[in-house]
């Protein structure tokens, strides 16, 4: 019934405990309060938040799932019951704060609790990646407590034998077995590890087989700058954010411009958290996660575990387990370390709280900013909302509401001044280009684009020009209003997109950036007949100006 990482069912499985466990499979079953199943006696120190193997179904196949609570009745007939098979062999627990997290997601994203837990716990950690065995020698029991020379008298051990034990017996009055074999032979100053296997022959050694996570590379630290001086604002934040740490459950949207020095302030209060014993979350976008963004965080706190997905299944394993063991109390991530299993977690910082980025696109499709308040609630713990343009939902509750508490850094460090923005009115433009050249048409580029660009180019400099639409035109439609056709896509009802292509007679293609379905670009309306036009603008359609232009 079991295999893998999961405990092997022993003959005794149909003896029950009395108890009974209400398991979340993680099959996504839709049902609030799991499955009911019976706990052998072989597993009676089973844990609400284990991870478990339970039969489904008539053919009765393995699934995972984790327990939701434990009780001494059920309300099924005992005999009707199934029971448990296996538990995780890396006593994987969720700690209950984490199940009760689970709930509320579950009920308020409309998704099953398994699919939860799964999504709690990342894949690598289930299943066991980077996991090895390795070998270590230690002194056999009764061999620690009878004197050394004694042993080798009686047993007439010569050479690199007695060495060897001898070595053995510094390494173990010093705490230090069990060890390698070879670094057992190195520390006797033997060249081979033949005379620690002729000590396990004899018994004076024995084997220990133990599971181990392969290490993996940590993130370089950024050299430490020193101790920098707080802004009188950077300052009035820290304080509020400190003062309220240990004082329960609050909310501070720290409202800072960029290069305000946010992150600065988010240092100092985690380490005002580390002195209190709790530990800290900082989240941050996928493509802020950067090496110089967790650099920072390394080079100020000894324990830091970083989750993100550039890492590989065993270094994210590693990282976990790191978490999980108490060991790193300053967690660097991004959406998904909001379910970090960190010890007296006392602070969650979201990092440009405003960020798409932080939405789940696939079930269970959570906020992870959302979540990290909730999860701050459960805690009696406090959350710092950092965003030089914080979304309107945290904006109001910071102003309109009083839910959250409002901080401000106005003014960027060092008096750095911000850089300049013109909004640019297009219907100005295409007035003001007509009285200049008596010549109308559509330009994408206004005047004042063309002659910046222009000044650039003379001077030898570069340019950058950003657009968040790809292809060549977005709007595909009939000319003529009344009849009011327009190309969408055949699959998914979503407007399709011109490209360029002027390989096809047609020169170009229609694809539908949902499902990526391409068709040719129409010539006709297929309503009334009438000769089709492309409007908006994409990228190839900017470049193919810029080119006749420059």
């Amino acid at each position: 019934m079991s295999s893998g990482l999961f405990e092997t069912e022993p003959e005794v499985s149909n003896v029950h405990s009395g108890r009974f466990a209400q398991v979340a499979l993680e099959q996504g079953l839709e049902k609030p309060d799991g499955l009911t199943y019976a706990v052998p006696e072989h597993l009676s120190d089973v844990q609400v938040g284990d991870r478990v193997i339970v039969p489904l179904g008539r053919k009765d196949r393995p699934v995972g799932g984790y327990v939701l609570s434990l009780s001494d009745h059920s309300e099924v007939d005992p005999k009707k019951l199934k029971a448990i098979a296996a538990r995780d062999r890396q006593a994987v627990n969720l700690p209950d704060e984490l199940v009760e997290l689970a709930r509320w997601i579950s009920r308020y994203y409309c998704c099953s609790l398994g699919m939860v837990f799964a999504t709690m716990l990342p894949a690598a950690v289930k299943h066991g990646k980077g996991l090895v065995k390795r070998t270590y020698v230690d002194l056999h029991d009764p061999i620690a407590t009878v004197s050394l020379t004694s042993i080798v008298h009686e047993h007439r051990l010569r050479g690199k034998q007695a060495d060897v034990l001898g070595a053995a017996v510094e390494l173990h009055e010093q705490g230090r077995l069990p060890v390698t074999p070879k670094a057992l032979a190195e520390a006797a100053g033997a060249k081979s590890v033949s005379p620690v296997n002729h000590l396990l022959e004899k018994g004076f050694l024995k084997q220990v087989v133990k599971t181990e996570l392969r290490a993996t590379e940590n993130v370089p630290p950024t050299e430490d700058t020193g101790t920098l001086t707080l802004s009188d604002d950077q300052q009035t934040a820290l304080d509020a954010i400190a003062g309220s740490l240990g004082d329960g459950f609050g909310v501070h949207l720290l409202h800072g411009v960029t290069g305000s020095g946010k992150t600065e302030v988010y240092i100092r209060a985690i380490e005002r958290a580390a002195e209190l014993g709790r530990g800290a979350i900082v989240l941050v976008p996928e493509i802020a996660l950067t090496p110089q963004t967790v650099g920072r965080f390394v080079g100020r706190f000894e324990r830091v575990a970083v989750l993100h997905s550039g890492l590989t299944a065993t270094q994210r394993h590693e990282q976990w387990q790191l978490i999980r063991d108490g060991w790193a109390r300053v967690v660097v991530g991004a959406r998904s370390a909001v379910f970090a299993p960190v010890k007296d977690l006392g602070l969650i910082i979201v990092d440009e709280e405003h960020d798409s980025s932080y939405k789940q696109e696939q079930a269970p499709r959570y906020h992870a900013r959302d979540v990290a308040v909730k999860r701050a609630h459960g805690l009696g713990a406090s959350v710092v909302l950092g965003s030089a343009t914080p979304s309107l939902e945290s904006y109001y509750n910071a102003t309109e509401r009083g839910a959250y508490r409002l901080l401000s850094l106005p003014k960027r460090v060092s008096a750095w001044p911000l850089p300049k923005v013109d909004l640019v009115d297009m219907m100005a433009e295409r007035r003001k280009r007509y009285e200049y050249t008596g010549k109308g048409g559509v330009h994408l580029l206004s005047v004042r684009l063309e002659k910046a660009l222009q000044q650039t180019f003379k001077a030898g400099g570069q340019a950058m020009l950003l657009l968040n639409r790809r292809g060549y035109a977005n709007f595909i439609a009939c000319p003529d209003h009344r009849c009011g056709w327009i190309k969408n896509c055949d699959h998914c009802d979503v407007q399709m997109i011109y490209h360029l292509d002027p390989s096809l007679p047609t020169g170009g293609v229609l694809r539908c950036h949902y499902c990526s379905f391409e068709n040719l670009l129409p010539t006709h309306c297929e309503v009334c007949g009438k000769k089709v036009t492309v409007f908006g603008l994409g990228t190839q359609r900017v470049e193919d100006e810029l080119q006749k232009k420059f």
